[in-house]
């Protein structure tokens, strides 16, 4: 059985500004004002490489969609949309939730945790079919984010719209 997840509910529950991305989210699922909720395949990859597949439901409230277009370039909408899936899964499925935008240079997009903890989190999203384009991504988004100078630890997600499949994976830094 899917895990049900609100979208709005989980964007509230970040240190951040992060129900920006309702709209995103919604527009790169193909939602609206009639379709209100999706399907997800979430890949869960341990520090040791172990995975574990989960289900999700994601469902959100139709006003959350844009009424108009939205005013950015697409690649934008996928980037924004791919950070609004990161932030709604990684509370429900990691414990943890978003504490700040990360600094340039820090070769990750935000820093993610608990009180006591923190780490790195790289987000990339993609349009893709092809189940290899989303593994090479990841490899790629895994290798930046361990290239990272402060040497946290931290969690890759790379969202392929098309295919409804997130890979949600933990690394340790080169």
């Amino acid at each position: 059985m899917a895990l049900p997840l609100l979208l709005e509910e989980n964007l509230r529950l970040h240190a951040i500004g992060a129900e920006i991305f309702a709209p995103f989210v919604i527009e790169r699922l193909g939602g609206g004002n009639e379709i209100t909720s999706a399907e997800l395949t979430v890949i869960l990859t341990d520090a040791e490489g172990q995975e574990q597949t989960k289900g999700v439901h994601l469902v959100w409230k139709p006003q959350s969609a844009s009424l108009k277009p939205l005013a950015v370039q697409e690649r934008v909408k996928t980037e924004w949309g791919a950070l609004g899936i990161a932030c709604a899964l990684i509370p429900s499925l990691l414990g943890l939730r978003v504490l700040s935008v990360a600094l340039e240079g820090e070769r990750f997009d935000y820093r993610i945790g608990t009180e006591d903890e923190e780490w790195g989190l790289e987000v990339s999203g993609t349009l893709s079919e092809s189940s290899d384009e989303l593994r090479e991504r990841h490899r790629l988004k895994t290798r930046q984010l361990q290239q990272n100078p402060a040497r946290l630890n931290g969690y890759v997600v790379v969202v392929g719209f098309t295919r409804r499949e997130v890979l949600i994976s933990l690394h340790s830094p080169f």
